[in-house]
């Protein structure tokens, strides 16, 4: 049945400072298989004694080709397990299991604190800039778009890493209120550019389901060198009034 208690664990070689984790789901056709419903993130610093970072249950399986990302805090330990208490079935529908494609655990985005430039902000306010992107912290403020009239949007923003940088990694968080995920787009790109005049599309996404509350969506965009990495939202969704359209997304991070 479904009921696991399995579990992996990473040993980082020393206690070492982190803040996020990010599980990759296994994937085929277009599928995600076998991520568990249920699960902890849990940290030790002698591998027999774990501390809850995050404990999730009912947890939507991520859409197909992104990570599940968990902001756990600022946390100091060596080790760092993951424990799935509730599995879901593979590709045979029959089946369960527990698969994971990657497990990663990180402290700072290479994008921290660099500037964002983005295509519009709310009138009425200065506080929901581009620069809540990239400040490393969850839960407070966010970027939001103008008003839309409806769902088609050509909002973006983009991250200036400073010099061209290689990464493999994209990871973007959204607005949570009262445990709902609101305003992440349903259509969007992810760009690289050396010039912020030209743009590479870096992975494209449709019809993209919210991610679950709580967590980010993690791209992997393969070995990429730009300067300038862009989201660009061409299809939005409401905001917690159920009625407004924005694009709004809490943390951009850009990662090695």
């Amino acid at each position: 049945g479904s009921a696991a208690n399995e579990w992996a664990y990473v040993d980082l070689g020393a206690q070492q400072t982190f803040s996020k984790v990010v599980l990759y789901p296994r994937n085929l056709n277009g599928s995600t298989l076998s991520f568990p419903s249920a699960f902890k993130i849990q940290g030790s610093n002698d591998a027999s004694t774990w501390i809850d970072l995050t404990s999730q249950a009912s947890f939507a399986n991520p859409p197909a080709n992104s990570g599940a990302a968990f902001w756990v805090g600022n946390q100091s330990y060596r080790y760092v397990r993951f424990l799935a208490t509730t599995a879901r079935t593979d590709d045979s529908g029959v089946n369960y299991y527990v698969q994971l494609a990657e497990m990663e655990v990180y402290q700072d985005a290479i994008s921290t604190a660099k500037p964002v430039t983005i295509s519009s902000t709310l009138s009425w306010s200065t506080a929901y800039g581009g620069s809540n992107l990239t400040d490393n912290t969850i839960g407070s403020y966010f970027w939001s778009s103008q008003s839309l009239a409806s769902s088609v949007a050509s909002e973006w923003a983009y991250v200036d890493l400073g010099a061209q940088q290689s990464f493999t990694k994209v990871v973007l968080y959204p607005r949570t209120v009262s445990g709902n995920t609101v305003a992440f787009p349903s259509a969007f790109q992810i760009q690289g550019s050396n010039d912020a005049a030209t743009w590479t599309d870096l992975t494209s996404q449709t019809s993209f389901a919210n991610p679950p509350a709580n967590s980010g969506a993690a791209f992997w965009v393969g070995n990429q060198s730009y300067r300038y990495v862009r989201v660009l939202a061409t299809t939005a969704r409401v905001d917690d009034s159920g009625v407004n359209y924005y694009v709004q997304l809490q943390e951009m991070e850009v990662e090695r």
